[in-house]
């Protein structure tokens, strides 16, 4: 595989390509319990990168799924970004999970919550039978009149 008609098409021939990983998570739950050739697409997604030129590879070690098992959870995503940050910034591959990452998201997290945010939490407890749905329509009334 080549970039090198990407990058012509772009008109920036030097510009990095980074390629991030498939969850380790894979193979274990929900629907990805039926993706179970990822070991082997992040073989070759590492060989691509490791022999193309300015190409840099990611890791997705440590990642967590949301509950379909295929698609990374939002801290999780966090942390990719971060990796893919450090990619770019250092040209570099990212094989291992950097040792910033906990700090970094553990001040994220300390911040309050948007209007928005905490509704998603309240639909995904709802969606996950953790709330009935008078207890869910209780706490949306409740974040809507106090965040208005």
């Amino acid at each position: 595989m080549k970039f090198t008609h990407l990058r012509e098409e772009l008109n920036v021939p030097d510009i990095p390509i980074i390629i991030g990983e498939l969850g380790h998570y894979l193979a274990e739950v929900g629907f990805g319990k039926n993706a179970v050739e990822y070991n082997q697409i992040n073989r070759i997604l590492s060989k691509v990168a490791h022999n193309e030129k300015n190409c840099y590879f990611v890791t997705s070690k440590g990642l967590t799924a949301n509950p379909d098992g295929i698609h990374i959870d939002a801290i999780s995503q966090r942390k990719f970004g971060l990796r893919y940050y450090e990619a770019f910034s250092k040209q570099k591959h990212v094989l291992n999970v950097l040792d910033t990452e906990q700090e970094w998201i553990g001040e994220k997290a300390k911040r309050e919550l948007t209007k928005n945010e905490s509704i998603y939490v309240q639909s995904m407890k709802f969606a996950l039978g953790q709330l009935s749905f008078e207890e869910f329509s209780i706490n949306v009334s409740k974040i809507n009149e106090n965040k208005s």
